[in-house]
């Protein structure tokens, strides 16, 4: 049976660059977890837990569909 991660904050502390990566499954696609910042390519990406913020911030996304 999959179980389905929780969803984690990557960030670049670089440019300030963040995401919030929520799967919707176990199979995590390339896209939720990048190897390089989108914003200013560089390598130094961090991941981190989600802050309440980013919680408010998800709930309100699934909100919209």
């Amino acid at each position: 049976m999959a179980f389905r991660p929780d969803p984690w904050i990557i960030y670049c502390p670089d440019c300030g660059w963040r995401r919030i990566c929520a799967p919707k499954s176990d199979t995590i696609m390339a896209w939720e977890n990048p190897a390089q910042c989108w914003h200013c390519h560089g390598d130094n990406l961090q991941r981190g837990p989600l802050t309440v913020k980013d919680r408010i911030a998800l709930v309100w996304r699934q909100l919209r569909g």
